[in-house]
């Protein structure tokens, strides 16, 4: 994270729990905080408790995808940034998630450095 920006508050959903404590030992590192979520389906009741300032989602989960989150963040805030993180990209998959409103599209495996770019962008 630059050294002129403040730590965001991160709201993290993938149904791996490896991935999310990984997501979120690399985004407190650099001081952010993070909320992590595995069940998608409780999105938007944790997301109107925590009003994070970037939400990262995995694309493919049980109960609602990655783009259903991808709307519904965006319903309740055009202005949150949604990174979209995926095993299974592919072109035509990352050009529907910008196209939808995703501010970025990172497939696993990324790295460290790849996350906190987006989420310093973001």
């Amino acid at each position: 994270m630059s050294d002129d920006r403040p730590p965001g508050r991160i709201l993290v959903l993938d149904d791996e729990p490896a991935m999310l404590e990984n997501v979120e030992r690399m985004l407190e590192g650099e001081g952010h905080r993070c909320v992590t979520l595995s069940d998608a389906l409780r999105f938007r009741e944790v997301a109107a408790r925590e009003q994070p300032d970037v939400v990262i989602t995995d694309l493919r989960m049980p109960g609602a995808d990655g783009m259903t989150i991808l709307a519904a963040s965006l319903a309740d805030d055009a202005s949150r940034p949604v990174i979209i993180i995926t095993a299974f990209g592919t072109v035509a998959s990352a050009v529907s998630a910008v196209r939808e409103g995703a501010f970025d599209y990172l497939t696993k495996p990324f790295t460290a450095d790849q996350l906190l770019v987006a989420v310093d962008r973001a």
